[in-house]
């Protein structure tokens, strides 16, 4: 790793890791919504007692209103193609399919797509929330399977969804994606620091602390599968008002 990395990961580091206790730090009414939890207070008496959640009775009977339910007046429908490789660039695009379908009103590709910043990395700054920096639309690389390439705005959205399945790319691919995690490592790099603090490797070994320790349990524990299942599909809902974008 060179001199220049390393300083950029150490400030990375120190700038996460006061985000992080400053985040601790923060009363109740400082997060997002201004309300503290209800529940903070109560330590005891709810272990082993159902309690209902309080927004569960208007998921299962219909009357939430999801992102996806909400609708404005002249409100377009969008949906993306994504690639499918792994790696390489972008040779050609073919939209001419995808704008003559019915209904459409935008094709957006990497071509005609308003430039924008890298995202800043989470807890990189005060307001940063990006996963990575890795710009979406932006040029014609392709950095991982399933990346967008372009998005389709339609009066419906099954008209949008028709419409990004005739969009036509040609790939120039690179080296084929490594899934073998040995030869992966043999090429990674170690981090030295994790939000700002440094890491500690160590290795046991089980085998003999068991052999030498007074008391020992052996026994089988079960729990229930539990599937992370939300309801809601991924969506988002925008509008412009005046300067201000509306979510």
């Amino acid at each position: 790793m060179s001199i220049i990395e390393d300083a950029k990961q150490l400030a990375q580091g120190v700038a996460q890791a006061v985000m992080a206790k400053a985040v601790a730090l923060a009363p109740d009414s400082w997060i997002p919504g201004g309300e503290p939890d209800p529940m903070i207070n109560e330590r005891h008496g709810h272990v082993g007692k159902p309690m209902s959640r309080l927004d569960g009775p208007l998921k299962v009977t219909g009357g939430a209103l999801f992102a996806a339910e909400i609708a404005m007046e002249g409100m377009v429908y969008a949906a993306m193609a994504y690639s499918t490789i792994a790696k390489g660039r972008i040779a050609e695009i073919d939209v001419t399919a995808a704008e003559a379908a019915a209904g459409v009103v935008l094709v957006m590709t990497h071509l005609n797509a308003p430039r924008l910043k890298p995202t800043p990395l989470f807890l990189s700054s005060a307001k940063a929330s990006g996963g990575d920096s890795l710009p979406v639309m932006q040029n014609d690389r392709i950095y991982w399977n399933g990346q967008p390439l372009a998005v389709v705005l339609a009066e419906t959205q099954e008209q949008a969804d028709h419409a990004k399945s005739l969009i036509r790319f040609r790939y120039e691919e690179e080296e084929e994606a490594n899934t073998d995690f040995g030869e992966a490592e043999k090429r990674g790099t170690r981090s030295a620091q994790f939000m700002g603090q440094p890491l500690h490797d160590a290795k046991g070994d089980a085998e003999a602390a068991l052999a030498e320790a007074p008391v020992k349990v052996d026994a089988v524990y079960t729990t229930p599968r539990h599937n992370h299942n939300p309801i809601e599909l991924h969506a988002v809902t925008l509008a412009w008002q005046g300067d201000t974008l509306r979510v």
